[in-house]
């Protein structure tokens, strides 16, 4: 049917495409020019800057930083962590076939950003008219070693966090600062480290990021209602209910060999799912698909009364899809 567009996923990085789709239909979220501006590195750490908040050091220039692990080769067309790689002697021989002959910038359009060390979260925030309203703050699971996920992977979020106020006033003090430079619309992400310094944000995702499910489930809210306010009505929450009635969270699970997937884990997915308002397992792959090793197989999602609670919860149902996975194994 002929109705508006909600894009997800990566589609950030491709503005053409959502140009495109945009002269079909009605755009539900930010169009080619917001996505061109607010996903240059660059121009996002300035403008955190002149907000006075934190930013670390962004270059597009390999000779302009030390090759001793204390920088991150990031790809512009970024997702999910995929291809992100610490800048140190060997990473810098491998990219070096690429180099191109200019400044030693990187073909295939890659950056080059400053390792924050601390804690990974991530932060919803819903944009109209310059202002925006913080919605909440997730735990990032990235790299975590029980989801088979690589070592910058996104593997999960558990949420909401607490945050103390000035943590608070911080985040709240970013999305405003970004919705008003960037005219951002509806729901959009930020990723960030916090340590003792303060909440360093990394980077932008300006649509419904991978975190919203997570605090819809936990917080009670409709993020894709308040998405289609502030799109179709510029209208914001005067205020959002972000008392948690639980602690929720989602952890992907990661193949660790190749794989056929095999009748019995769909059944499992079922049966874990029959009954229940929220799913239990979602993403699930089809029969007899072939899923390559570090591919991401399926989602679990869990619920419980406190940040730890959840995370056991989801650690047993990767164990367990694991354990299912084995029963047919690829030998490619």
């Amino acid at each position: 049917p002929l109705a508006p567009l909600i894009y997800t996923g990566a589609l950030e990085n491709y503005p053409r495409l959502i140009d495109a789709l945009s002269q079909k239909r009605i755009l539900w979220g930010n169009g080619s020019e917001v996505l061109r501006a607010v996903r240059d590195p660059v121009r996002l750490a300035e403008t955190l800057r002149r907000g006075g908040l934190l930013a670390p050091d962004v270059t597009y220039s390999a000779t302009e930083i030390p090759r001793d692990g204390t920088w991150l080769c990031k790809p512009l067309r970024s997702g999910g962590g995929w291809r992100i790689s610490v800048w140190d002697g060997a990473a810098s021989s491998q990219f070096s076939r690429l180099a191109g002959a200019s400044g030693g910038r990187i073909r295939g359009g890659c950056y080059f950003q400053r390792r924050i060390e601390g804690f990974s979260c991530a932060a919803l925030f819903v944009a109209a008219g310059g202002d925006a309203r913080l919605l909440g703050v997730t735990r990032q699971l990235t790299g975590t070693s029980w989801t088979g996920a690589g070592p910058f992977s996104y593997a999960g979020s558990i949420g909401p966090l607490a945050l103390t106020p000035s943590q608070q006033s911080t985040f709240c003090r970013i999305g405003v600062c970004l919705a008003a430079e960037f005219q951002l619309v509806g729901l959009f992400g930020v990723d960030t480290v916090v340590n003792d310094v303060g909440v360093w944000p990394l980077e932008v995702n300006p649509r419904y990021p991978a975190s919203a499910e997570v605090l819809e489930r936990a917080c009670g809210f409709s993020a894709i209602g308040l998405h289609v306010d502030a799109c179709a009505r510029s209208r914001l929450p005067s205020s959002v209910t972000t008392v948690a009635r639980c602690f929720a969270g989602k952890a992907i699970h990661f193949s660790a060999a190749a794989h056929r997937v095999p009748g019995q884990l769909l059944l499992w997915a079922d049966h874990q799912n029959r009954g229940s308002l929220w799913p239990s397992v979602a993403d699930v792959p089809e029969l007899n698909g072939l899923l390559a090793r570090g591919a991401p197989v399926l989602t679990v999602l869990a619920e419980g009364s406190d940040p730890q609670q959840v995370e056991n919860s989801l650690r047993q149902q990767i164990s367990a899809a694991e354990q299912l996975l084995h029963c047919t194994k690829s030998g490619t």
